[in-house]
């Protein structure tokens, strides 16, 4: 097996502009935090807390975006969402 080298690159967007979606995992699963940044496909972490499933998925992002860049794909710019908290 060969190693592949991504050059890490810097960022078109910061991780904060990009929406995130942060969800407990249950118990039966190992729980912790899951985040999900919808803009990028397959850009998923996960964490024992919620800042813990924040610092992995930065992590996660700074990947997704050298890979995607390496492969010669463009970086989708964040999308503008209307926010609705749920009761």
């Amino acid at each position: 097996m060969s190693e592949i080298l991504i050059k890490p690159i810097k960022p078109p967007y910061p991780f904060e502009a990009y929406a995130h979606i942060i969800e407990p995992l249950p118990a039966d699963e190992g729980g912790g935090f899951l985040i999900t940044l919808p803009d990028l496909p397959g850009c998923i972490a996960d964490g024992l807390t919620e800042s813990g499933a924040i610092d992995a998925g930065r992590d996660a992002f700074l990947c997704w975006v050298s890979a995607t860049a390496d492969m010669g794909d463009p970086i989708p710019a964040p999308k503008f969402r209307t926010v609705t908290a749920r009761r």
